[in-house]
This record gives structure tokens, sequence and C-alpha cells, in this order.
């Protein structure tokens, strides 16, 4: 039986001390630890042997990231986890030019000229109501607009209202007829998610090319390396889902390359992966096979290959997998 939220809330707070050893600093977050301990048999099991007492344990992870944890207990939680934006690529721009409004006016600057200037407004006239008496009146207006205003006369017709005649009307319209549904076909629509981080768990359906994404592939791949360390299935496959959708939408080329290479390098580098780590490898080197024409003029990637090791011996078994079909 699924723990409720009940439980949650009425569990012992948990404190957990990470990202000692990757952000250079520690971050201390108090949890429910029934939120954590629900997760796997061993995350209970953890819980329990450091939290004996009735005011709670607490853990410390240094090779856990704040972002990589606060994923972690998002998930938790509600059951997904936010993605990071990918982050706008560095480029040099050029130091705006910022206009002085309030600089003195120069000698030598060119006047302005009379016909540059807005026409001036024509007064509106409204039209006449039947019964409403009608005059002229003459009036001066600006001939022209310029540092000398001249003036010339104009004659406008001038509206003396009839009062008994000019009266506000109101049109009444029939009430709409109420018609009877039944309570099945009420209109309750669900007009906001159900959960505030929607919009930011699902991947993007768009390549933005003037972004780097080596941070948004990274965050799947260390929280799937979380949720392999203690068997949190759930996650894993979450993970899984969620770098495939990414890359099925990644374009390569000579800027983004570098993200690819860096997902390849973590992968393949980090030595806490467990015994889960071939699927995560499998899905990296799929679409490492499928981009090998670009990958190869690239030193870094031929850097990577030279170095030999599962990854070279995971990327020719996949290459021989796509064009045999075995």
């Amino acid at each position: 039986m699924p723990t409720s939220w009940a439980e949650i809330i009425g569990s012992k707070t948990f404190q957990f001390i990470v990202g000692e050893n990757v952000d250079g600093q520690k971050t201390i977050f108090d949890v429910y630890e029934e939120a954590i301990a629900k997760l796997s048999d061993e995350l209970r099991a953890l819980i329990t042997r450091e939290s004996p007492g009735p005011m709670g344990g607490w853990v410390v992870w240094k090779d856990v990231s704040k972002q990589t944890f606060e994923r972690f207990y998002q998930f938790a939680v509600i059951g997904d986890y936010s993605i990071p934006e990918p982050q706008m690529r560095k480029e040099e721009e050029p130091v705006p030019e910022i206009e002085n409004n309030h600089a003195e006016r120069d000698v030598g600057a060119t006047e302005v000229q009379a016909d540059e200037w807005p026409p001036a407004e024509v007064p509106y006239l409204e039209e006449p109501y039947p019964g409403d008496e009608v005059t002229q009146e003459i009036v001066q207006v600006p001939a022209e607009v310029s540092w000398g205003n001249t003036f010339s006369s104009h004659t406008i017709a001038k509206i003396k209202k009839n009062k008994k005649l000019s009266k506000k009307r109101f049109d009444y319209k029939e009430p709409e007829a109420i018609s009877y549904k039944e309570p099945e076909a009420l209109p309750y629509p669900l007009l906001a998610p159900r959960t505030n981080f929607l919009d930011t768990c699902e991947p993007a359906d768009v390549f933005l090319k003037d972004h780097s994404y080596s941070n948004v592939l990274l965050s799947h791949v260390n929280l799937y390396i979380l949720a392999d360390s203690y068997t949190v299935g759930d996650l894993k496959n979450l993970t899984l889902y969620k770098l495939h959708k990414t890359l099925l939408t990644f374009e390569l080329d000579s800027q983004s390359i570098g993200d690819i290479i860096d997902l390849a390098n973590h992968v393949y580098s980090c030595e806490r992966i467990g015994s889960g780590k071939q699927a995560l490898r499998d899905l990296v080197c799929r679409f490492l096979v499928d981009h090998t024409v670009i990958l190869t003029a690239d030193e870094r990637f031929m850097d990577l290959l030279e170095n030999g090791g599962d990854f070279a011996k995971d990327l020719w078994k996949h290459e021989v997998q796509r064009k045999y079909g075995q």
C-alpha cells in the first residue's frame, strides 16, 4: 500500500548534508524522512539506521550536488522533477551606445522645420441629434506650427443641445433561457494544472541552437546515478525517459557537439554508477552511432575514443547492431 500524505508529513525530519565535493560547499536539507524512506528498501534501511531516536538523524552525501538533491526530493514528494533550462552560449556582444537625452543643444545643430511638426489636431465634432440647434462660430486656430505661430480664422459648427431630445436610451436584451443540465454534464473545467511544476517537468519539443544543453543532459544523468545507487527503479526509468526525449530533439553541430561529448565522458568516467550503468550507457551510445560522421571530425571525441575501455567496446557493439540489425 502506498505511503499516504498524512504519513509523510507526520514523520520526523531527517537531515541531508550534500554538495561538499561537487559544489565546493555544504548544503543542509531538512526533509520528511518518510518521503525518502518510501522510495526503496535501501533508503528505508539508511533512514532507520541513521535515525534511531525520536529527534531524527542525518547523513552526508558529499558527491551529490545541491541541484541533484532538490530534484531527488521533488520526485519523492510529487513523483516528478523539474528540468533545468538550457543556458545561452556566451558570445562577445558589442557595447550598446547610450543616448544622452539630456545633453545640451549644440549651437550648430539642425533646426527643426515647421513642416516636421505634427499637424494641429482638429476638434472633434459630434453628430447632432434631431432637434439640436446648429450654429456657426468663428475661432482662431494656428495655421501652422513653428517657433513663432501665426493664426488664421476658421469657422466651425457649434451644436446647442436640445435636452428633451438628447436623452440617452438604453436597449435591454431579453434574458437567455436557462436550460437544465444533468449533473455529469455541468461544465467544471480544470482551469489550472494539479501541480505548479507541470510545465517544468516535461522535456521541450523545440531545440534552441544558441543554447548549451550540457546542464540539461547531465541533470538527468546525475539523478539516474543517485537513483541507481539506492535502487529507486521508478526514478531511473523516469530519468531515462527524459534523457531519451531530449536526445530525440537534439541537433548536433560544431557548437552543440561539446554537450554530447560532456555527456559521454561523464557517463563513462563516473565511478559512482552501479549495476544499472549499462542501460544509461546503451542510450548514450545509440545516439552516438547515429552521428558518427560529424563526431569523428571532432578531436575531443577522438581523444575519448582513443582511451578505449568500455566506451570503445560499447560504441563498436552498437555500431555493428545498427549496421547489421543484430
